[in-house]
């Protein structure tokens, strides 16, 4: 829980939350409640500090248990007696009592779902606060799931805390966890880090796992690709099958280890026995393109099969690839649309592209711009050049939308910036021709140029006619030629024709 005033200073108000724990009368005891209220602010500017324990000593706290939310001439009343006072900052007294009177709103929300626990959660929360380590982590379990309690997430994290510094392994995994996604305490992967190792050393394997990805992957720690081997290994002694698949992993492409294949495809077949969908999909990769196996389609699609039965979408899509090129049961255009749809429900971006075209050429169903378009759209959305590109295209030439130039360049342009040559291509004809945008012939030239280098036969084509004519360049016979030499080894007809047409020039 966070409090934050409009003169935008915060105070976090999870200990304030685990003071309600110990005596849900605020009241009760002012003096213990300062205590703790000063020994929990100490990362806080120290007259905001002094400010808070203020408004605690001088009563006003009470004054706020027994007000209406929102009384602002209350809060005004008791920040001008707090500078009269005590001579504090108004700006600064202003925002103590906002704080507390935003933290006692709080508490009676507490202590007003306390009263309706169940007399289960009471005697946890007896015990709990006797030490117990079992009520401990039935409590903070109890408040994640909202089971016999009101569903509350900084609840639940301030009792597993407790769990976790008692050296509770578990615990400190699932503290480490709620700091890794922000869950009941602000966002924070080196407290990760830390909680995960505390469990890790204690030898809990889903730690063990978690430290790892973190190393591998930079979050909380240096990025460190021999760390991260090393804390997958911890975890796959006691054979985790996601530390087996991220071991794999670092088989595959070399980090914190020599690459190898072999050793890969070892560490994701221990995993993919173990039914996880991640390591069943990298061994059918590893099937599909002989990568530490032989190249054997039909296993590929076997282990494709296992993982998308599980929902794995990517799997789901190679199987849709498998389906359309023939690989392992015969090509089969019907069953590729059936598996990219399922992939590309659960936003693949892939598999919405090849969607898009299996609607465009009529491959395993009615050909269908529209649909095409739409599918497109999404991948497009997720910046998919080659989708990007396409439906620049349906925009040029009104395919599924009404045509419209500028749509077509817009597209175009986004797709060409991630270096797609047909796109760069196709926007150079548009600046070539005016077409959604002004003429203008450098700007052709240079996209024309940068596809050029790629191998595009048009773009060599298109590029050697502006050479031939001058258009935007220095007219250059000798540069157009090579040009259109390159494109007509390509099997260019035009570039062919380009060709004698400059020969008869001589």
């Amino acid at each position: 829980m966070s409090v934050l005033s409009s003169a935008g200073r915060t105070i976090t108000g999870e200990y304030l939350y685990e003071l309600v724990i110990q005596d849900p009368g605020l009241s009760q005891d002012a003096l213990r409640l300062a205590e703790n209220l000063e020994s929990r602010c100490q990362g806080e500017n120290v007259s905001e500090r002094e400010a808070l324990l203020h408004v605690l000593r001088s009563g006003a706290v009470r004054e706020l248990e027994t007000a209406e939310e929102g009384d602002s001439e209350l809060l005004h009343r008791l920040a001008g007696e707090l500078v009269d006072t005590v001579g504090i900052d108004e700006e600064i007294a202003v925002w103590a009592v906002e704080c507390w009177a935003r933290t006692v709103n709080g508490i009676k929300m507490h202590t007003l779902s306390a009263s309706r626990e169940s007399a289960h959660i009471a005697g946890l929360r007896h015990r709990a606060q006797g030490g117990d380590l079992a009520a401990i982590t039935q409590l903070a379990h109890a408040y994640s799931t909202g089971a016999g309690v009101a569903h509350d997430e900084i609840m639940a994290t301030i009792w597993l805390r407790k769990a976790a510094m008692l050296g509770h392994a578990e615990s400190q995994c699932n503290l480490g966890s709620r700091y890794e996604v922000g869950c009941g305490v602000n966002q924070d992967y080196s407290q990760a880090v830390d909680w995960y190792r505390s469990a890790g050393d204690q030898g809990n394997l889903v730690a063990q796992c978690k430290i790892g990805y973190c190393f591998q992957y930079g979050r909380g720690v240096p990025q460190n690709y021999g760390q991260a081997v090393a804390w997958y290994r911890k975890a796959v002694e006691q054979g985790d099958p996601i530390a087996q698949c991220h071991l794999g992993n670092c088989y595959e492409y070399g980090r914190g280890v020599a690459q190898d294949f072999s050793q890969a495809v070892k560490w994701y077949r221990q995993a993919a026995e173990q039914g996880n969908a991640e390591a069943q999909c990298k061994v059918g990769y590893c099937y599909q393109h002989g990568y530490g196996v032989p190249q054997n389609y039909g296993q590929a699609v076997a282990w494709y099969r296992k993982a998308a039965d599980q929902d794995h979408t990517n799997a789901q899509f190679l199987l849709g690839v498998c389906s359309e090129k023939g690989f392992g049961n015969g090509r089969n255009y019907d069953r590729a649309v059936v598996w990219y749809r399922k992939a590309a429900e659960h936003r693949h971006i892939q598999a919405q592209y090849s969607l898009g075209l299996c609607y465009f050429f009529g491959r395993g169903v009615k050909r269908d711009y529209e649909q095409a378009v739409i599918w497109y759209r999404k991948a497009a959305n997720q910046k998919h050049a080659r989708a990007q590109y396409s439906l620049g295209y349906c925009y040029e030439k009104g395919n599924g939308v009404r045509q419209d130039y500028e749509q077509a360049f817009g597209w175009y342009k986004l797709a060409a910036m991630q270096d797609h040559a047909s796109a760069q291509t196709r926007l150079g004809r548009l600046y070539e021709f005016g077409q959604g945008t002004e003429k203008d012939y450098r700007q052709a030239l240079e996209w024309y140029s940068k596809a050029a280098q790629h191998g595009d036969s048009l773009a060599q084509c298109n590029l050697g006619y502006l050479y031939e004519s001058g258009r935007g360049v220095q007219q250059d016979y000798e540069r157009a030629e090579r040009l259109y030499r390159q494109a007509a080894e390509q099997g260019s007809d035009r570039a062919q024709a380009a060709l004698a047409r400059l020969a008869k020039r001589r």
